[in-house]
C-alpha cells in the first residue's frame, strides 16, 4: 500500500504558512479573497482524495467522519453551561467520543473514554479500547496489582460496557463537542483508583515523595497510638495501686 502522502505535490499548501501566524491581519483577511489559499484548497482537495483512496475502509471512513464532525461542531461548546447542543459531562461518566485524526501512537477516531476531571470548558478523558492484546498485563488494584500502570483493566462489573483497557498514558483534555453520547456511569471507587493511577503514571517523582511523607506521617500516628495505649495502661496500673493502698488503709 502506498504511503498517504507519496507522489503528492505540496508547493501551493506550503505557500500559505504565512497566514498561520496568529495576528490580527490574518484573522481579518477573508480566505475566499486570498488567491494563495484558494490554490492551496484545490491542491489539498486533490491530495486528500487521492490519499483517502489508498486507505482501508475503516481508516478512510473514520477520517471522513471525524472531519465532517469537526466542521459541524467546531464552534460548539464555547461555554458548557450555555450551549444546549453539547452534552454536559460529569466526572465518573463513560462517553462515546470522536477523538479525531491523530498521529501514530495516539488514540484516534471513535472510542469510549471515561471523564476523570474538568477544567473550565474542557474535560479530562482517559480513552478506552478493547485491548485484548494487553488486557492480561494491564494494572488493576485488585486483579493485577503488578500489571503495567500505563494500562488499567476496566471491568464490566465497574460500570464499563464490557471488559476493556484504559489507556492511562493517552489521557487528554477535550472539548465536550467531541462527545457523541453518554454510555454509562463508572463505580466511584474505580474512578478514584483511576485518578490515582493517572497521577502516579504522569508524576512518579511527586507521587513517590507524597507516598513517603504519608508513610512517615502514618508511622508517627501509629507511634502516637501506641504511646496512648501505654499511657492508658500506666494510668490503669496506678489506679489499681491506689485502690489497693486505700483498701489496706481501711482495714487498719
Amino acid at each position: 500500500m502506498k504511503m498517504f502522502h507519496e507522489n503528492m505535490i505540496w508547493h501551493d499548501l506550503k505557500e500559505i504558512k504565512i497566514y498561520t501566524q496568529n495576528i490580527p491581519s490574518n484573522k481579518k483577511k477573508q480566505a475566499k479573497k486570498t488567491s494563495s489559499i484558494i490554490l492551496a484548497i484545490l491542491q489539498y482537495t486533490y491530495n486528500y482524495t487521492q490519499g483517502l483512496k489508498r486507505q482501508n475502509a475503516y481508516d478512510a471512513a473514520s477520517i471522513l467522519y471525524s472531519d465532517m464532525n469537526w466542521i459541524k461542531k467546531r464552534h460548539l461548546a464555547k461555554a458548557i453551561d450555555e450551549d444546549e447542543n453539547v452534552i454536559k459531562p460529569k466526572i465518573g461518566n463513560l462517553y462515546y467520543i470522536d477523538y479525531g485524526n491523530t498521529f501514530n501512537g495516539e488514540i484516534g477516531y471513535r472510542h469510549h473514554g471515561v471523564c476523570i476531571g474538568k477544567s473550565r470548558n474542557k474535560i479530562l478523558i482517559v480513552p478506552t479500547r478493547s485491548g485484548a492484546d494487553v488486557f492480561q498485563n494491564s494494572y488493576h488494584p485488585i486483579n493485577n496489582p503488578n500489571g503495567k500502570i500505563v494500562y488499567r483493566q476496566g471491568l464490566q462489573s465497574e460500570g464499563f460496557i464490557k471488559d476493556c483497557v484504559l489507556l492511562i498514558d493517552d489521557i487528554k483534555y477535550i472539548s465536550p463537542a467531541r462527545i457523541d453520547k453518554e454510555s454509562g456511569v463508572i463505580d466511584k471507587n474505580a474512578i478514584k483508583d483511576i485518578q490515582l493511577q493517572v497521577f502516579k503514571n504522569e508524576f512518579p517523582g511527586i507521587y513517590g515523595e507524597i507516598s513517603k511523607r504519608d508513610l512517615k506521617k502514618q508511622g508517627i500516628i501509629d507511634k502516637q497510638k501506641q504511646d496512648i495505649i501505654s499511657l492508658k495502661n500506666e494510668i490503669n496500673h496506678l489506679k489499681q495501686t491506689i485502690n489497693n493502698i486505700d483498701k489496706k488503709n481501711k482495714k487498719r
